[in-house]
């Protein structure tokens, strides 16, 4: 399904029909600014911005000393919501 060109996912809860919810996930990027893995224990993808930006304020100190420089924010799409947004002091 399609929602103004852009891929729209339906997930069913509780009481409620399907509606569509967008996913969001974090690119990790070395000091280059090549796309580099994840951390092993980092979630695929939030339900929502509000949930991975809390994931990643709680985590960002980790995911520097893991040897991440930056980070993009994408939506389910693939599309940069915003970044790079750089994890080095300073």
């Amino acid at each position: 399904m399609s929602d103004h060109g852009r891929s729209v996912r339906f997930r069913t809860q509780a009481g409620a029909l399907g509606f569509p919810v967008m996913a969001f996930r974090w690119r990790y990027l070395d000091a280059s600014g090549a796309e580099t893995a994840p951390p092993a224990d980092a979630p695929e993808e939030f339900d929502d911005q509000a949930e991975a930006e809390a994931w990643f304020g709680d985590t960002w100190e980790d995911l520097r000393e893991a040897g991440i420089d930056a980070v993009d924010l994408l939506d389910d799409s693939g599309e940069k919501v915003y970044g790079p947004m750089s994890l080095q002091e300073g």
